[in-house]
């Protein structure tokens, strides 16, 4: 993490944590994508995420800064956004959870975070956009779940 991007928080500046850029991100869904150096980095980026809205929306696709962090396999971003009441159940537009995201992308360690989490509701599925991967021109090969086969044997440990 780049101290010369975070200098406001360790000042007396107030800083709008909340507002939206045009992506429409806010600068707790951008910090839940950076890759912390040092402990210091981690209080720092801790100190952003609360003063906001840790469970905000991005205003194209409704990803919160969970499902960022979890697309992009940052374990340790996941982690403090949950200890800062992060809702690991919240789906985005297209019906997907920071679970579903972490699946998809192939995140192991990320996926065993959230299912450590005791509300992570392991029902949700993204149903919405099934039928978008069934009529994709390369067909069922595109689900997540045929993808990476550990989903299915996440969801196998859940029912048997």
């Amino acid at each position: 993490m780049h101290r010369q991007h975070v200098w406001p928080l360790n000042s007396n500046c107030v800083c709008q944590v909340d507002c939206q850029n045009k992506a429409g991100y806010t600068a707790i869904m951008l910090v839940s994508l950076a890759v912390t150096e040092s402990q210091k980095d981690m209080e720092v980026a801790l100190k952003l995420l609360k003063q906001g809205d840790i469970n905000a929306r991005a205003s194209q696709a409704g990803q919160t800064a969970l499902m960022l962090a979890a697309s992009h396999g940052r374990v340790d971003m996941a982690r403090a956004l949950l200890e800062c009441c992060a809702n690991v159940n919240v789906r985005d537009n297209k019906g997907r959870s920071a679970l579903l995201r972490a699946s998809e992308h192939g995140h192991l360690d990320m996926v065993r975070l959230l299912l450590a989490q005791p509300a992570c509701d392991v029902q949700i599925s993204d149903s919405c956009c099934y039928l978008e991967y069934l009529t994709h021109p390369a067909g069922a090969a595109y689900h997540p779940a045929l993808i990476h086969p550990f989903i299915t044997l996440v969801d196998y440990s859940f029912t048997h």
